[in-house]
């Protein structure tokens, strides 16, 4: 068994559907009865019945034989959240129908469809799934699979395209009373004066997000408004912004790593979102204090390598 094990798959695996084991089970029937008669008619339908099982080999194998392939991974993917993935196929070849597209990682089982791709023009599908928890995903084979052209098989070709899709941790709702109390675990800081505060001082812009209903005008971004086709208003840092240190430690239970990174995360977004500065310590690095989007992100990416380091290598 040993020795098996470490011989190489084949470039190409074929499947038997439904339709497929009917028609095979056909064929045998006709070979049967034409055995020691003299009926052409007989041995003609025989020979129909396995031309097109040769012909369906063929033709399947030039559907997929030309078919190039590129994966376009998810921004910023959350845990427990619906993404999308976008598949970019091209055949460089005639034409190729029904292509279906499958992950190998189970934890990532997104699939798609294509009905018809066109030679040297680029097709794009999509396929939406969703990661179980936070952390590196390492994505590696994509199964390309067609049932062209009579659906008696599933022909299917492996194509090793090794990326890593680093997924955030899950998004959490959490209650400033929440934070509060959890201050003395999590933080470095007195939260009692901030719960009431907002990113709406006159500090240094914190953000530019949609204008909502009913808000005052002034606070629009015209330049911004003018190139997103939508009116967009500007969120300023209050001036008694204050530093917070944000400390994660480590842990052997996953679950409990996992938890501590969402409520952490939970606490560094409404800190940011309330103008303040957020400075984040895991057990392997340290992010200086600072605000805004982008710090956010940076934090979200740091949340989500804790406990996955040897793979960050």
């Amino acid at each position: 068994m040993a020795f098996f094990s470490k011989l190489p798959s084949a470039p190409r695996q074929l499947k038997t559907t439904r339709i497929g084991k009917i028609y095979i089970a056909l064929s045998l029937g006709v070979g049967v009865a034409a055995l020691n008669t003299g009926n052409n008619l007989l041995y003609l339908m025989l020979g129909l019945l396995l031309s097109f099982i040769i012909s369906s080999g063929i033709l399947s194998e030039l559907n997929i034989r030309y078919l190039s392939f590129k994966r376009i991974l998810p921004h910023n993917p959350r845990a427990g959240e619906e993404c999308i993935v976008l598949y970019e196929i091209q055949t460089s070849k005639s034409f190729a129908f029904a292509i279906e597209l499958r992950e190998e990682n189970e934890l990532f089982p997104a699939q798609a469809f294509l009905a018809f791709a066109k030679k040297e023009h680029p097709h794009l599908v999509t396929a939406k799934c969703m990661a179980p928890r936070r952390g590196p995903l390492l994505l590696g084979n994509v199964q390309i699979s067609t049932r062209f052209p009579f659906g008696l098989f599933i022909k299917t070709r492996k194509l090793h395209v090794p990326e890593t899709l680093l997924v955030l941790p899950k998004r959490i709702c959490i209650h400033p009373g929440v934070i509060q109390a959890s201050s003395q675990k999590f933080l470095e800081g007195n939260l009692n004066s901030t719960l009431k505060s907002a990113p709406n001082g006159s500090g240094d812009i914190w953000g530019i997000v949609d204008l909502p209903e009913g808000c005052d005008a002034k606070h629009i971004h015209w330049l911004k408004s003018a190139a997103a086709g939508r009116l967009m208003r500007m969120l300023r840092e209050p001036e008694n912004a204050q530093v917070y240190k944000l400390q994660l430690e480590a842990s052997s239970s996953t679950s409990l790593l996992d938890g501590r990174c969402e409520t952490l995360a939970a606490i560094a977004h409404w800190l940011l979102k309330n103008g303040h500065h957020v400075e984040l310590q895991t057990p392997t690095q340290t992010l200086k204090a600072s605000s805004g989007f982008a710090h956010e992100k940076r934090i979200l990416q740091a949340l989500a390598w804790a406990g996955f380091e040897e793979k960050k290598t």
